[in-house]
């Protein structure tokens, strides 16, 4: 998994511009799968989620009845 470094304020929150942003984000895309750079396609974001970023997803209802 990529790991971008870009400055932080004191309290940890990054400061990015929005060429900042774009450029991370094609950076991550790239290293997740570089296709869809060349040929824009749907992200599986549960399978990005798990696997490129090994975050663990928990579901939850948003309603007692679901």
């Amino acid at each position: 998994m990529l790991q971008p470094n870009f400055r932080k304020k004191s309290n940890g929150v990054p400061v990015l511009s929005k060429d900042e942003i774009e450029t991370i984000g094609e950076m991550i895309i790239a290293d997740y799968s570089s296709s869809l750079l060349a040929d824009p396609g749907v992200l599986d974001v549960d399978d990005f989620i798990e696997y490129y970023a090994n975050l663990e997803v928990d579901y939850k209802d948003l309603s007692p009845d679901q």
